[in-house]
C-alpha cells in the first residue's frame, strides 16, 4: 500500500537520505622496505628489503576496548600498551600492526648556535640550563627575542620544540612557553629516553639514542601561518650522554609486539604491549600516540617483516611496524541461534514514521505536514501553526519556512489519539548551521501546536527527543555539559532530564527517565541533531540501575562494549526476555549482539555477508537500515554497487545466505532513498523519498505485509 506526498525538495527534508552514506575503512599499502640509522651523525642506514605489500586498515570505532579515546597509548621511553575486540572480517586470521604517516625531511643542517633567518619577528637567540644530558631529562630552554619583540596578540602559549632538527628529527609538540619579559620565553625540553622514527632522503627509519651531539630548535612561537612546516626559527646545540645501547643499532631487529591472547573469538578482548621507536612527533604526557592500531585480514604464508614503508604521493610516507598474526577462532553464528523473538523493540535516533502501539494508525512526515495512516481514512495533521509556537524562543525555522513545515520526528500519544508529538528542524538566532530540532506537542489534530516546556536549566535546543513509558510521553533534554568524563553523553550526573504528561500534552511535569517497563533497564538515550551525510550522531546506550523509592527515576552509565550508536542507521534494541536483550545496528564492526545479563556485558551473533550479484556488504557498511521482525528475519536495505538503486535481503532464522526480496523499491530512472524500516503488526513499513530531478520528489509511505516478503 502505497501513500504519496509531493512538494519541492527542501534542506530539512532530505534527512532521511543521510542514511546511504557510506563508511569505506581507510585502505592504505605499505611495500617493504626497511633502514635503520647507524650513529646521531646521520649515517647511511642499514636496509632491508622485501617487494610484498601490507594492508592496514584503521581499526573500526565498534572494536575499540576501554576508554575509546585512549584504547592505545605509549611512554616516551617507547613501551606501548592496548586492547581492541576482535573484529568480523570473516577470515580465520587477522594482521594486528601500527601504523602512522611520515613526511619526507629535508637534510640536516649543522649545529649552530645562531638563529636561522626564518623567525617572523626579530631574530632569536636560544640557550639552554645545561650543554650535557642524558636520556629522560629535562632541560630548560630560554630564548630571547634580539630584534622588535612580539606583540601580547602574537605570541604564543605552546610551541613546538626540537631534538635533531625540525625537519628531519623528533619533534614535541604543545609545549608550554613561560614569557618572562616580551623578548624572553621558557620552556622545558624532554630529553628523548630511547630511539625515534625518522626520514632522510627517502629512507625510514629508526634513529638509535646515541651518545653525540644533537640540534635543539624551536618552532611557532610567533602566531604565523604554516609555521611548524619549515625549519627552525632558533636552533643550539646539546650533547646527549647515553649509555651503550644494542637497540636499533646497525639494522638490528628493535620494534615488537605480543597478543594476549594469540587467538580469539569474533569480539573477544585481545591485549597487546610491545617496543616501538616513537614517531617523529609526540604530544605532552598523557597525550595520545600517533600510531594507528590497524587490523585486517591476513595471509596464512606471508612473512611479515617488522618494519615496511611505502611512498604514498611526494614527501609523504606509509610507515607500518610490528604486524603479528591473530588466530580467530569459531564464534556464535546466526545458523546456529535458531529463531530470536522479541518481546518489545525500540530504535535509536530521530525517525519520521512511527507505528501507535495501540492502534492501526501510522504518523509519518511527508513532504509538508504530519499524515495518520491506517485509519478509515487518511487524516492530514496541519503544522501552519509551527511557526508562531516557536515565537518567543531561541529557536526558529530556517528561511524559506513553508506554509505547512515538515516534521522531522514524529510520535504518536498511545491514548489520546488527537495528541501527536513531532520535532522539527530549526535554527538559533545566529543561523544555520547547525540545526537543532525543536519539540513540539498538538492536542488537537494541528489545530494549534505548543512547544514542550523545558525543565530547570534547559533551554528549548536542547531537546533530545520523545519516549513512551508505559503510556505516558516523555521528551529527553540533553545536558547542556553533555555528560562528563565520569557519566555517559547528555545525562546529569547519571540522570536524564525529562518532561512528562500523563494526559496526552494538557500538562507537564519535570522528571528524571526511568528503566522501560518490559525487560531489562537499558535503554538508547537522548539523541541530538546531526547531519548523517557529514558525519557521525553518536547516542548513548545506557544501562541504568532503578532507584529504591517510588519515584520511576534511575541512574544510568555505559558499558565498554556499547557506550554509543550512530544514530543515523537507527539501531534497534530488542527484549526478549526479563534478561535478554538484542542490538542491531548495521553501522557497526558487529551488526547483532547479545545480552543474557541485562545490557552489562554483550556478545557478537555472526551474520553472513550479502553477496547477491550487484549488491555486496562489507564489515561496519551493513547498508541503510537493518531490522529483526517478530518472525525472527533480520531485513536489511542495501544500496547496489553502482549506487543506482537499494535492495531489500532477508535472512530467515537458521539460515546461512541472505535472499533478495524482489520489487520492493522504486527502480531507476527514479531515485530512491528508503527510510528506516518498522513494524506495524503483521506489517513491514517505511517512507520512501522518491526523485525524478533534483528539485522535486515525493515522499510515499510503503505498507508491506510480511508474509509477502518472501525471496
Amino acid at each position: 500500500m502505497r501513500i504519496q506526498s509531493e512538494v519541492a525538495v527542501s534542506f530539512s527534508s532530505t534527512f532521511e537520505k543521510s542514511s546511504r552514506t557510506k563508511h569505506p575503512a581507510l585502505v592504505v599499502a605499505a611495500a617493504l622496505l626497511f633502514g635503520t640509522w647507524a650513529n646521531a651523525a646521520g649515517a647511511a642506514p642499514s636496509s632491508r628489503a622485501d617487494n610484498a605489500p601490507i594492508v592496514t586498515q584503521v581499526l573500526s570505532s565498534s572494536s575499540l576496548c576501554g576508554n575509546r579515546m585512549n584504547f592505545f597509548q605509549q611512554s616516551l621511553n617507547g613501551d606501548f600498551k592496548g586492547c581492541f575486540r576482535v573484529p568480523d572480517l570473516h577470515s580465520s586470521s587477522l594482521l594486528v600492526a601500527l601504523q602512522t604517516f611520515l613526511m619526507q625531511s629535508g637534510a640536516p643542517t649543522g649545529p649552530t648556535t645562531t638563529t636561522l633567518h626564518t623567525a617572523p619577528v626579530g631574530v632569536i637567540r636560544l640557550s639552554l640550563a645545561t650543554s650535557v644530558v642524558t636520556p629522560g631529562e629535562h632541560v630548560v630552554v630560554t630564548g630571547h627575542f634580539l630584534g622588535r619583540p612580539p606583540s601580547i596578540r602574537d605570541r604564543q602559549s605552546v610551541a613546538t620544540l626540537c631534538w635533531d632538527g625540525c625537519e628531519t628529527g623528533l619533534q614535541e609538540e604543545s609545549v608550554p612557553l613561560t614569557w618572562a619579559s616580551p623578548s624572553t620565553f621558557r620552556a622545558s625540553l624532554s630529553v628523548p629516553e630511547t630511539a625515534w622514527l625518522t626520514m632522510r632522503s627517502g629512507v625510514v627509519a629508526a634513529q638509535p639514542l646515541l651518545s653525540g651531539d644533537y640540534q635543539v630548535g624551536v618552532q611557532c612561537v610567533v602566531a604565523t601561518s604554516g609555521c611548524a612546516l619549515g625549519g627552525a626559527e632558533a636552533q643550539t646545540t646539546i650533547h646527549l650522554q647515553a649509555p651503550p645501547s644494542t637497540r636499533c643499532y646497525h639494522g638490528a631487529t628493535c620494534e615488537f609486539m605480543t597478543l594476549s591472547p594469540s587467538s580469539a573469538p569474533v569480539g573477544a578482548m585481545v591485549y597487546i604491549k610491545g617496543w616501538a621507536p616513537l614517531e617523529s612527533t609526540v604530544g605532552p604526557p598523557g597525550s595520545f600516540s600517533l600510531y594507528n592500531l590497524s587490523v585486517t585480514t591476513a595471509t596464512s604464508t606471508a612473512n611479515y617483516p617488522d618494519l615496511s614503508y611505502a611512498q604514498l604521493k611526494a614527501g609523504t610516507y606509509d610507515v607500518v611496524l610490528t604486524p603479528r598474526v591473530l588466530r580467530v577462532e569459531p564464534g556464535t553464528s546466526w545458523a546456529s541461534v535458531g529463531r530470536l523473538g522479541y518481546l518489545s523493540s525500540t530504535f535509536a535516533g530521530p525517525s519520521s514514521i512511527s507505528p501507535s502501539p495501540t492502534s492501526n494508525l501510522i504518523a509519518w512526515c511527508p513532504s509538508s505536514g504530519i499524515d495518520l495512516s491506517g485509519g478509515p481514512t487518511l487524516v492530514r495533521v496541519s503544522t501552519t501553526g509551527v511557526a508562531a509556537a516557536l515565537r518567543g524562543s531561541n529557536l526558529s525555522l530556517p528561511p524559506p519556512v513553508p506554509s505547512s513545515p515538515p516534521c522531522a520526528t514524529v510520535l504518536l500519544d498511545p491514548l489520546h489519539h488527537a495528541s501527536v508529538y513531532a520535532s522539527f528542524s530549526t535554527e538559533v538566532e545566529q543561523g544555520a548551521p547547525p540545526l537543532y530540532f525543536a519539540g513540539l506537542y498538538t492536542t488537537n489534530d494541528g489545530a494549534t501546536w505548543h512547544r514542550v516546556p523545558s525543565p530547570a536549566g534547559m533551554k528549548p535546543d536542547d531537546f533530545g527527543g520523545f519516549v513512551v513509558r508505559a503510556n505516558d510521553v516523555e521528551a529527553m533534554f540533553v545536558s547542556p555539559n553533555n555528560g562528563g568524563s565520569q557519566t555517559p553523553w547528555g545525562t546529569v550526573n547519571g540522570r536524564v532530564v525529562t518532561e512528562v504528561s500523563a494526559n496526552g500534552g494538557q500538562t507537564w511535569s519535570s522528571a528524571t527517565l526511568g528503566c522501560p517497563g518490559v525487560g531489562p533497564c537499558t535503554i538508547f538515550g537522548p539523541y541530538e541533531w546531526g547531519h548523517c551525510a557529514m558525519n557521525a550522531a553518536p547516542q548513548s546506550v545506557l544501562h541504568g540501575t532503578a532507584s529504591a523509592n517510588s519515584k520511576p527515576t534511575a541512574t544510568w552509565s555505559t558499558t565498554l562494549w556499547t557506550q554509543t550508536v550512530n544514530s543515523c542507521f537507527s539501531p534497534q534494541l530488542a527484549v526478549t526476555s526479563s534478561r535478554n536483550l538484542l542490538l542491531v545496528d548495521p553501522s557497526s564492526q558487529y551488526p547483532l549482539l547479545r545480552s543474557t545479563d541485562a545490557g552489562q556485558t554483550w556478545a557478537p551473533i555472526s551474520i553472513p555477508l550479502v553477496t547477491a550479484a550487484g549488491y555486496s556488504t562489507s564489515p561496519g557498511a551493513w547498508g541503510n537500515s537493518m531490522l529483526l521482525a517478530p518472525d525472527g528475519s533480520l531485513f536489511s536495505v542495501i544500496t547496489s554497487s553502482s549506487g543506482q538503486r537499494d535492495g531489500l535481503f532477508r535472512l530467515e532464522p537458521g539460515a546461512t545466505t541472505w535472499c533478495q526480496v524482489p520489487k520492493v523499491f522504486s527502480v531507476p530512472p527514479s531515485n530512491s532513498f528508503p527510510g528506516p524500516l518498522r513494524i506495524r503488526g503483521a506489517n513491514l513499513v517505511w517512507v520512501e523519498t522518491i526523485s525524478s530531478n533534483s528539485l522535486h520528489a515525493s515522499t510515499v509511505l510503503e505498507v508491506a505485509p510480511l508474509s509477502t516478503l518472501s525471496c
